[in-house]
């Protein structure tokens, strides 16, 4: 029968091997008890140099309990790593720590860490996971000359070709809106993370010398990830609020606006920089948006 927390134990040991190739990292180890000389078992042991000099034994031992780890979790953990000699002792949680376990942990010199294999984000405040994603937005504006007659609807302002080429006022308006939201996220502020709306137009040419007037507006969806929606694989470190690993955050559809995981902001909120990421799905269908959107509606 396997032992009860071995794979918690297998994680762990997994993790922190992986943290230093040029360590000696042993699993479910014995090692002998500097009093009485006779061996006892460690979870984890780890022989490694300070500054590729100086050795070093560090004692991990791993806990897979569903209550947080109180003082007297703490208390035996020191008595082990007294007991086996060990230069540093680190405790891996897998429900995390009670405030005065960590308290006591400091005053003796106890790392208190916590491994997280695909869960959500319950570390403290400490660390800091922000994901952002925004999403363009069109806005059409039409000024058009009094009693005008030639064009009725809007199906009929985006079939008009314009210039010599032959291309439909659709198809310069999708150009011109892609060329702004391009505009817009290489001319973005360095003090904002968001990019900011932009305005652009286009005329089209009508009999007896008049024009119609196009206003395309482009403006941002703003969505940030709940914290309790972020995935995380990786250990976090309590003492100095240090996370080592993966930060995953939920999956969108590149084309439509984000739902489960994320909430959506309002133009006013703007965080300025992050470090964590910022995602702009671009290249929307902007001809098909419109079309579907204006289909056999009249010219206001």
């Amino acid at each position: 029968m396997a032992k009860a927390g071995r794979d918690f134990e297998e994680a762990v040991f997994k993790f922190v091997a992986a943290l230093d190739p040029s360590a000696q990292v042993l699993f479910d180890q014995k090692v002998p008890d500097r009093h009485t000389k006779t061996p006892r078992q460690v979870d984890v042991w780890i022989n490694a140099k300070f500054g590729g000099h100086i050795p070093i034994a560090i004692l991990v031992s791993c806990k897979e309990h569903g209550a947080r780890l109180d003082i007297g979790d703490i208390g035996e953990f020191y008595a082990e790593r007294e007991s086996t000699g060990a230069n540093m002792g680190v405790i891996y949680s897998s429900a995390g720590f009670t405030k005065p376990a960590l308290e006591k942990a400091r005053a003796l010199g106890i790392q208190c860490c916590r491994l997280y294999r695909h869960q959500p984000s319950e570390i403290p405040e400490a660390i800091f996971l922000n994901y952002f994603s925004c999403f363009s937005r069109i806005q059409l504006t039409v000024e058009k000359p009094k009693d005008m007659k030639e064009i009725t609807t809007w199906d009929a302002l985006f079939d008009t070709r314009l210039g010599n080429d032959g291309e439909t006022v659709l198809h310069v308006i999708h150009r011109e809106f892609r060329e702004g939201e391009k505009k817009a996220i290489e001319q973005k502020p360095v003090n904002r993370l968001f990019p900011l709306p932009w305005e652009t137009h286009v005329s089209v040419p009508i009999a007896a010398k008049r024009v119609l007037a196009v206003a395309i507006r482009g403006s941002w969806r703003r969505f940030q990830a709940r914290a309790d929606a972020i995935r995380l694989n990786g250990s976090y470190c309590y003492q100095n609020s240090a996370f080592t690993g993966s930060q995953f955050s939920p999956a969108f559809d590149t084309w439509d606006p984000p739902g489960a995981g994320r909430t959506e902001m309002t133009e006013q909120q703007d965080p300025g920089p992050v470090s964590n990421g910022l995602f702009i799905p671009l290249g929307p269908d902007v001809q098909r948006v419109l079309r579907n959107h204006f289909a056999g509606k009249p010219l206001g």
